[in-house]
């Protein structure tokens, strides 16, 4: 693909070639009249003629011919010695009849505009200066008759004929003016049309580079949301395994009184036993399948998940004094992956939990209440904890804007927003007060009514 600038010149090119196509054909035109007349004049005045040989107009004619072709193949050539042979042929006249020959004055500012266009406008005024000189020097000369042209045409009143050839002067020096101005409307159409262009892949490229930085800060998001994950198992490690080391206990004990005589208490110690195992595989299968990494898209009980995510946060909960109300009267399912749901739980309650922060106790509780409203899940977690300030709830959802006083990474809530809206179709909002709490409602779209179990 060629360059704007490589274009640029093919095009300057072609417009030269075209203004010289035109020339060349009105010259030609211009000296075939203009050897008509001298066969007219040579018939006409015999031997009292005075004028050039209709050989001159023949050769002229022929030379233009020439111009024509070369013009084809190399323009700048050809426009060259199309100028020169139009300054040589008007200088030629200009010394034989004289500078002030109408046809010479006409031809040299004829000239002056050709080579502007051809040339450019420094030649063109190479040109002019050149034309001044010997239309000054030659005034000089015949002034102090060192040059002594022919002046018979001042004494012979001139006929229609001879106003031929400056009459096409005249009509060649309008054409050219004429093409110029269409060469000069072209190109401003097509600087429009290029303005508009280069309009139109800014505006395109603008698109790309905010669609492109959407989807670098989206992956960008989504990496750290993946951390932020490992980061809050990490921060709730030590509740884990403390609350795995109560049940653990409590199955060593029960399997030391097996080894005893008190055989009528083995049904006993052993339920407990085994109640203890239960409990430690609930949360291994809940830290298992909390740190799965696969997306899986299944039919899951809304509760069960709200409870299964509250066992992970039992520790975090009973360090704080708190305690965490369940309203689950009825059960739904939805259809969707249960991993991403944990998460819109885990951070909604660990947001919670961390908003009584500095609170007095004795704390209230946490309530997790759902409910249906029309063909929604409505899911509501409230905390009475700190509150939002009216200056930070226009930014709660912005990811890396944190109210921890530095010590969250401004993520939770942007992680939540994303996973309600691209994963379940769903909508957050939230209501705060200072100093009172705060409550966060999802909406999540029933999309098959089959989804809800009794």
């Amino acid at each position: 693909m060629s360059s704007p600038r490589n274009r640029f010149r093919l095009e300057e090119r072609l417009s030269s070639q075209n203004i010289l196509k035109v020339l060349t054909i009105c010259s030609l035109i211009l000296t075939v009249l203009a050897t008509l007349v001298l066969i007219r004049d040579q018939i006409h005045y015999g031997q009292n003629y005075h004028g050039l040989s209709s050989f001159w107009g023949l050769g002229i004619t022929l030379f233009f011919i020439f111009i024509y072709r070369l013009n084809r193949s190399y323009n700048a050539l050809a426009s060259t010695l199309f100028l020169t042979s139009y300054f040589v042929l008007n200088s030629y006249f200009a010394y034989r009849w004289g500078v002030e020959l109408p046809m010479v004055i006409i031809f040299y500012l004829l000239l002056v505009v050709m080579t502007a266009i051809l040339r450019g406008v420094k030649s063109g005024w190479l040109m002019a200066g050149a034309t001044i000189t010997i239309l000054f020097i030659g005034a000089f000369l015949e002034s102090r008759h060192i040059l002594n042209p022919n002046l018979y045409w001042r004494a012979n009143a001139a006929t229609t004929a001879d106003k031929i050839p400056e009459a096409l002067a005249v009509i060649i020096l309008i054409s050219i003016c004429a093409l110029y101005v269409k060469q000069i409307e072209q190109a401003l159409k097509k600087v429009w049309q290029s303005e508009e262009l280069l309009r139109q892949e800014r505006d395109n490229l603008e698109i790309t580079v905010e669609a492109r930085t959407k989807e670098l800060k989206q992956a960008q998001l989504e990496k750290m949301t993946q951390l932020y994950r490992f980061a809050e198992f990490g921060r709730l490690a030590a509740g884990i395994f403390h609350d795995l080391i109560n049940p653990l206990t409590a199955v060593s004990l029960n399997l030391q009184q097996l080894k005893g005589k008190e055989v009528e208490n083995d049904q006993r110690n052993l339920s407990r036993a085994l109640k203890a195992t239960e409990k430690m595989g609930d949360f291994v299968t809940t830290l298992k399948r909390q740190l799965k990494q696969e997306n899986q898209i299944i039919l899951f009980s809304v509760n069960e998940e709200i409870k299964q995510t509250i066992l992970l946060l039992n520790y975090p909960l009973i360090k704080t004094g708190l305690d965490c109300k369940l309203n689950l009267a009825e059960d739904f399912y939805l259809m969707g992956d249960p991993i991403k749901f944990n998460q819109i739980i885990l951070n909604l309650v660990a947001n919670a939990i961390d908003a009584y922060q500095n609170k007095p106790k004795p704390h209230q509780p946490i309530k997790i209440k759902v409910r249906r409203h029309n063909h929604q899940i409505i899911i509501t977690v409230s905390d009475y904890g700190n509150g939002i300030s009216s200056d930070n709830t226009p930014k709660i959802f912005d990811a890396f804007f944190s109210t921890k006083n530095n010590k969250g990474l401004g993520i939770g809530l942007s992680a939540t927003k994303s996973i309600i809206e691209k994963s379940f179709s769903g909508t957050i909002t939230f209501k705060s007060e200072l100093g009172i709490g705060t409550k966060f409602i999802v909406s999540l779209p029933i999309k098959n009514e089959s989804s809800r179990k009794s």
